[in-house]
């Protein structure tokens, strides 16, 4: 039996790590009371993954569903959320930017109680829970202090969005930006991970002819393969590099 089971995305492996970090170190959680799919431990030979990952979520105490876009993409992990819901006294939703709560509108947790797991204020509420709930026994809040802000710390170092396994790109419009009529310009939330090495200040920006795709506006989901980037370099942006689709579809 498990204390917290962790539903993420294998494309998250990293990121889980250093949450499960922070369970560990700063909740006084033990590692082995944690189920995830990064710690290959937990996944013996000799026996369908599958089935493992059920029996440990049917077990655990708590799960929590680390909410990713790359969660958002896998069809394994929205079984896993709904499978989630069903076990309604145990699921803490925790979000991840650029994910907001209108991008749950359409699953089975809408008007579930959630959190940011990149926030203070939300990871202090799980840290409440869990003691409310018995699963750490001990609140040492100067540990869990010093512990949280390495998380967040750590939090801000640039994460990459990749391609799911069609070769699509899935991101969100931030900005809309003022060019020739004859183009449309928006830039996304985050950086696409292209196998080049970033630049200082890079900034990534939708780039097509008009009547190429629809237009966009901020907050817009879209999803999109590419073959062509290019650095420019304006008065007010240092290194923006256009983003060139090849196809690009609305969500």
């Amino acid at each position: 039996m498990y204390k917290v089971f962790i539903s993420h995305s294998a494309k998250d492996n990293s990121e889980v790590r250093d949450f499960i970090n922070l369970l560990v170190l700063g909740m006084n959680i033990q590692k082995e009371d944690i189920f995830s799919i990064s710690l290959h431990e937990n996944l013996p030979t000799g026996r369908m993954f599958s089935e493992k990952i059920k029996d440990a979520m049917i077990s655990s105490e708590k799960i929590i569903c680390f909410i990713t876009q790359n969660y958002l993409q896998s069809r394994f992990c929205m079984a896993e959320l709904g499978a989630a819901w069903i076990q309604d006294q145990k699921i803490i939703p925790v979000l991840f930017s650029p994910i907001t709560y209108d991008d749950l509108n359409n699953t089975p947790i809408i008007g579930t109680q959630m959190c940011y797991g990149d926030k203070k204020e939300g990871l202090m509420a799980i840290h409440d829970e869990f003691f409310n709930n018995g699963i750490t026994k001990t609140i040492n809040s100067n540990e869990f202090s010093r512990y949280l802000d390495l998380y967040i710390d750590s939090l801000k170092k640039t994460t990459l969005i990749e391609k799911d396994d069609d070769g699509f790109y899935t991101v969100k419009i931030a900005d809309v930006r003022n060019v020739p009529h004859d183009f449309k310009c928006y830039k996304i939330q985050g950086l696409l991970n292209l196998d080049e090495k970033l630049l200082s200040g890079e900034t990534h920006w939708i780039f097509y002819r008009t009547g190429m795709y629809e237009e966009l506006k901020i907050g817009d989901i879209i999803r999109f393969k590419v073959s062509q980037t290019e650095i420019r370099q304006f008065r007010d942006l240092t290194n923006a590099r256009n983003i060139y689709p090849d196809t690009l579809e609305v969500l």
